[in-house]
């Protein structure tokens, strides 16, 4: 019996309904005539099989049972009869069978598998299956750091290319062809805190990866919940390596889940330092230590993310390798004389492929290079390319590490920086004198207080000196909540490290700024005073300076595109209003948009017409490809070196076709001017990348906020001590970078195969026609809608709405993650940058679960008859 394609029998009759039992136990009494049930069809020659799975050929019905009972030749060479109760047809998967059992599908159902299983095959035969996955432009040292990483598997890699060459994107590249493969199903990303939210946004936008972001708030809600290990629970995951590391419990919680492909972004803070005979380890280098070199790890994938290998103590770099390649060197000792080798090895490489030797002259290049060609076995080599190609191989810290150049790919734009100059009003002074007085002593009344107390008022401090120089908009906002605040005696303080974690996250700084704790004695009557002064600017003079460049900038360029930076919401609202006053097409985005305001923002940017402005915050430029303007205008400036580098990575990507431009402000006699001759003069942070320089930048922060914390007198001379420092290691960094030449395979046959290799992905083999049709009928054939162009609902640039329903969801309550509803689009060209948007095509885990229900052996379409027009 057959009723919601469940199968069962009837137990018994009572009058017009039938008692039925189905095969999971479920007893259901139903009318006979209701048209819920039918009989089974069994007849001489139906392959059948019992409950236990034996299957048979039915080879007689007999007549003469109570009940129907038929008689069965089974595969194990005996007959019986058995209840029809007992029997159900035999699953028969094979063509043939199921065409010779008379078990005939519809061609439309046949045309559908065959056309999923030609194009699947295609797609799977690919060398590189994830290639066909890419939503942007191949790269070819992209290409080649995924082939090499995927050729050598499970080997595992350090790679450090230049910063700007996407070393996020060839890591993802090499995690969805691992995946593609069935070799990465549960993977782990660690990362620092400010750009969670920028991988997320790449594996989601240009790999139809999802990935959930764990954090404290994370954690917390699982174990309300009773989870044992949260981090069990997702194979999916991104967090913050500050979080992940930050004690033996949690270090453990993360080591006991059996990973298999462990990221690690920034590597370079997985540091064990030597100091004389002592030896410190961090606590990340702790935890990827346990995912990585315990017992049993072995073939674990990993791969390390850092653009500084060379600015870091030997003894660290050897950390590192260690703990991807533990035997390529056997001590220290040895790595430390094959690195101090390895620049006259490039050097000598690079002079035989220039030259290409014939001869006596290549015998006395052998003869040169002998002491690294004795590691070789085999005969002398035969031609110039056969011994680069040998000592290529001798590069032992080329096993591991891979490393590509922005002179060697090229496509960067120059960058060129301009200042815009403001001086203060006499109100903007006494501001600016007033908050120095309320800093000075908090930071006093700070050095006093209890540590968590300490470092809670003194970021408030921080915050008071950022905020000043940002606007006046931006202070007096959140001047006027804190003296709210300390007026009601409100008791909702946060520590130091919570309102760092709030402003990272584009909380606004006035509600930061009013949970923090009293700071000094009369502060809420000392911020009354600075509030009533504030209250008499309305525009200040750094916001009449933004108008008076941005008129400029259009008269040069009518239809210009302006990326603002500011660090404050509040001045972001402000910028936003004053804008608009100017007839500028202006959109804001910050960490606090949700992803469907976030694509509208960059959209209306990107295609408005006239002048625009997109005005961002850190948090809220994170992951985004914002190439189609070239003009950036720093409305306040970081402390941290590497945040203002990150700023203008969103503009100086690889293709950027016009000249970087870069505004800053000038404001003489504030803290603002002091800070950007740090940035410019010292470090020349606008005219070239400053990412690789992150180990001797990290704690440029916090030098700059102990130079503030100096009476005012002092100030300048502790900044010019801070400036010579950086301008001293950032030279010595550079001429050690300089030394290093790409570790990479980089000969002309390599190079050929890597641009075979993107000619393939790139080559049409099927049109998108094809493509739109075989999604459009796999989706119905799981009982899915979809709407599009045509249905008289308007869905802008390709993009369809697709409504998943029964089995489908049923079935795969895990791929929809209770997302039945979907905006997707066909076309890998449609809404790249977008994260509402997603791309189904090859790779995405729905559609492949969409091409293996109709590809099956035991599904419809393997056997049917079609009669052609025109053929006899």
């Amino acid at each position: 019996m057959v009723q919601l394609d469940q199968f069962g029998y009837v137990d018994r009759l009572e009058g017009r309904r039938a008692s039925i039992v189905l095969d999971n136990g479920v007893r259901h009494l139903v009318a006979l005539d209701s048209g819920v049930i039918e009989r089974e069809d069994f007849a001489l020659g139906v392959r059948v099989e019992r409950r236990d799975g034996t299957t048979g050929v039915i080879t007689n019905d007999v007549q003469a049972a109570d009940v129907p009972t038929w008689e069965v030749f089974w595969e194990g060479g005996s007959t019986t009869q058995v209840a029809e109760r007992e029997l159900r047809h035999a699953e028969v998967s094979h063509p043939v069978d199921r065409m010779q059992a008379g078990m005939l599908d519809s061609a439309k159902a046949f045309n559908l598998r065959s056309v999923a299983a030609d194009l699947w095959a295609r797609h799977r035969s690919e060398e590189l299956v994830s290639l066909s996955h890419a939503r942007f432009d191949l790269m070819p040292h992209q290409v080649s750091v995924l082939h090499r990483v995927i050729e050598n598997w499970p080997h595992r890699f350090l790679l450090c290319d230049e910063v700007g060459l996407g070393k996020t994107i060839e890591a993802a590249m090499v995690l969805k062809e691992l995946r593609s493969r069935g070799s990465a199903k549960r993977v782990l990303i660690l990362t620092p805190a400010n750009i969670q939210r920028q991988w997320q946004h790449e594996l989601k936008t240009k790999f139809n990866e999802t990935f959930r972001i764990f954090n404290r708030d994370t954690i917390r809600h699982l174990e309300n919940q009773g989870v044992p290990n949260p981090w069990q629970t997702e194979q999916s995951v991104i967090t913050s390596q500050s979080f992940a590391a930050h004690n033996p419990t949690r270090r453990d919680e993360i080591s006991a889940v059996p990973w298999d492909l462990i990221i690690v972004d920034e590597a370079h803070h997985a540091r064990r330092r030597r100091q004389g005979k002592r030896t410190t380890q961090t606590n990340l280098y702790r935890l990827v230590r346990g995912l990585t070199a315990e017992p049993g790890l072995g073939r674990r994938s990993v791969l390390f993310l850092t653009a500084t290998p060379m600015q870091l103590q030997r003894h660290e770099l050897f950390s590192l390798v260690e703990l991807l390649q533990p035997t390529l060197f056997p001590s220290e000792d040895d790595f430390e004389e094959h690195v101090d080798q390895r620049t006259d090895l490039t050097r000598l490489i690079a002079e035989i492929e220039e030259r290409a030797p014939e001869g006596d002259e290549l015998e006395a290049y052998v003869r040169e290079s002998s002491q690294w060609l004795s590691r070789s076995s085999g005969s002398s080599p035969r031609s110039a390319d056969d011994l680069a190609s040998e000592l290529r191989t001798s590069q032992r810290l080329g096993e591991v590490m891979l490393r590509n150049r922005r002179a060697a790919v090229g496509g960067f734009a120059e960058r060129q920086a301009a200042r815009w100059d403001v001086d203060l009003t006499p109100d903007e002074e006494l501001v600016q004198e007033r908050m120095d007085s309320i800093v000075r002593d908090g930071y006093q009344a700070a050095s006093e207080g209890s540590s968590g107390r300490a470092n809670a008022v003194g970021f408030l401090m921080v915050i008071y000196q950022k905020l000043a120089a940002s606007s006046s908009r931006a202070l007096l906002r959140s001047l006027e909540r804190r003296r709210e605040r300390l007026l009601a005696s409100q008791a909702v303080d946060i520590g130091a490290s919570e309102a760092q974690e709030d402003l990272e996250d584009d909380v606004t700084a006035s509600e930061v700024a009013r949970r923090l704790p009293p700071s000094v004695e009369r502060e809420a009557d000392r911020i009354g005073e600075v509030i009533e002064l504030l209250r008499r600017i309305p525009i200040d003079s750094k916001a009449r300076r933004l108008l008076d460049g941005l008129r400029e900038l259009s008269g040069i360029e009518r239809n210009a595109k302006v990326l603002i930076f500011t660090e404050f919401r509040e001045t972001q609202e402000m910028l936003r209003e004053l804008l608009a006053g100017e007839e500028w097409g202006c959109e804001v985005f910050h960490g606090q948009l949700d992803p469907d305001e976030k694509d509208r923002a960059v959209e209306l940017f990107r295609d408005g017409v006239g002048r625009q402005a997109l005005v961002a915050t850190e948090a809220g430029g994170e992951g985004r490809n914002l190439q189609f303007a070239h003009i950036l205008v720093n409305y306040d400036l970081p402390w941290n070196p590497m945040r203002v580098e990150q700023r203008i990575g969103r503009v100086d990507r690889i293709g950027q076709e016009e000249t970087i431009q870069i505004f800053n402000f000038r404001v003489r006699d504030t803290i603002e001017e002091r800070i950007l001759e740090v940035l410019d003069e010292r470090i020349g942070i606008f005219k070239d990348t400053v990412g690789g320089l992150e180990p001797i930048l990290g704690d440029a922060e916090e030098l700059i906020r102990a130079a503030l914390r100096q009476e005012a007198e002092n100030r300048d001379e502790e900044f010019e001590r801070v400036g010579r420092r950086y301008e001293r290691e950032v030279q010595r960094a550079r001429k050690a970078d300089s030394e290093l030449a790409d570790i990479n395979v980089d000969t002309r046959a390599y190079r050929e195969e890597i641009d075979k290799l993107i000619g393939k992905a790139s080559a049409v083999t099927v049109s998108q026609g094809d493509v739109d049709r075989l999604l459009y009928n796999l989706l119905s054939a799981a009982n899915a809608r979809v709407t599009g162009p045509g249905d008289g609902i308007r869905h802008p640039q390709g993009q369809r709405r697709v409504e998943f329903g029964p089995p489908f969801t049923e079935e795969h309550r895990d791929l929809l993650d209770g997302q039945e509803r979907r905006l997707v689009c066909f076309d890998p060209r449609i809404s790249v940058d977008s994260e509402t948007v997603e791309y189904f095509g090859f790779g995405h885990p729905i559609v492949d679960a969409l091409v293996r229900n109709v590809t099956r052996d035991n599904l419809k379409g393997s056997a049917a008859i079609r009669c052609l027009a025109g053929v006899a």
